[in-house]
């Protein structure tokens, strides 16, 4: 599912540990701990394959809201 061109200046690749979703948004970790997860907007991440819940997986996200977020 590409939401936004990755070709932004600021779009970084993450391994993400994927814990749920919504309509609008999704439900991350860096370390695969649903404790220390947060919400990403689906409109700020492209998805290089189908979210799978309990599997990390590679998002690329704009580095301002991945920043904002804690991610990096």
């Amino acid at each position: 599912m590409t939401v936004f061109s990755p070709r932004h200046d600021d779009a970084i690749a993450l391994e993400l540990m994927i814990h749920t979703d919504t309509d609008d948004a999704v439900f991350v970790s860096a370390g695969g701990l649903r404790s220390t997860a947060v919400w990403l907007p689906k409109s700020a991440c492209d998805f290089e394959e189908p979210i799978v819940y309990g599997r990390a997986q590679i998002i690329v996200v704009q580095a301002w809201i991945a920043r904002k977020r804690g991610l990096v």
